[in-house]
């Protein structure tokens, strides 16, 4: 499988180029059914997918620490225990809601170390801010990045769901620290083609900053599980295209 180098202070970062969105192992969002409308997702069945993932030579796993209010990356601990292999990297986020009323600087620090915690590690390989939606400015979180990556936590950072402007502004406070901006998480799938038309993929390239995609799948629609008869259940809000404008593209 080859490889995508993500930029990182101590030189590049090799990573597969296909990885394993965690979201639904333990989703306590009513988006994917756990513990509800989808019997099939149980420990079982996670332990199940991350065992066929690591034969298949995948080995990005990325998860949230609000996903599953925590539980998922208490899942992806147990997993990684099993698997007994110590090529997997793991890519977790900073919840910027829950942190809301805290200083980003400490609380990002506090979060970080919290993540470790659950995911049972010393250092994550690609810390991430969720979303822009903390109140402190985006110089700030960039600083609070860079603490991060300073104090051990992660070899690499990045963010999600971040505007071209807003990168440039974390990417500058990095970059006064030696650390660059490694990805920038977006959903980008055939059904949502934003980061290609709006210029933020050629931004993003030109910064350096890799583009990592969610739901490149469309929440399942581009699977071939569902159709026109059979839509998707949960909340899945992302490539909400109704089944039978998307069936054309599965024939």
């Amino acid at each position: 499988m080859s490889v995508v180098r993500l930029a990182t202070a101590e030189g590049p970062m090799c990573v597969p180029p296909l990885g394993v969105g965690c979201w639904s192992w333990g989703d306590d969002k009513g988006v994917w059914g756990w513990e509800s409308y989808d019997k099939n997702l149980t420990h079982a069945s996670i332990s199940g997918a991350f065992r066929t993932s690591l034969q298949g030579g995948v080995r990005l796993f990325d998860t949230a620490e609000t996903y599953g209010s925590g539980l998922s990356e208490e899942i992806v601990a147990t997993q990684l225990k099993s698997a007994g292999i110590g090529d997997v990297m793991i890519a977790t986020k900073f919840q910027p809601g829950k942190w809301a009323n805290h200083k980003v600087r400490p609380a990002m620090l506090q979060a970080a170390k919290e993540s470790c915690e659950r995911l049972g590690v010393n250092q994550i390989d690609l810390y991430q801010i969720h979303a822009p939606l903390h109140p402190d400015s985006f110089t700030d979180q960039g600083h609070a990045l860079a603490d991060v990556v300073e104090a051990g936590l992660a070899r690499a950072v990045g963010v999600s769901n971040f505007n071209l402007e807003q990168i440039t502004e974390v990417h500058a406070a990095l970059a006064e620290r030696g650390i660059p901006l490694a990805t920038n998480q977006v959903e980008y799938s055939l059904l949502r083609q934003y980061p290609d038309t709006s210029g933020l993929k050629a931004g993003c390239e030109k910064l350096g900053v890799k583009l990592l995609a969610y739901s490149p799948l469309g929440m399942g629609r581009l699977t071939g599980k569902y159709s026109a008869k059979c839509e998707p259940q949960g909340r899945r809000g992302f490539a909400k295209v109704p089944m039978k404008e998307v069936e054309p593209l599965l024939a």
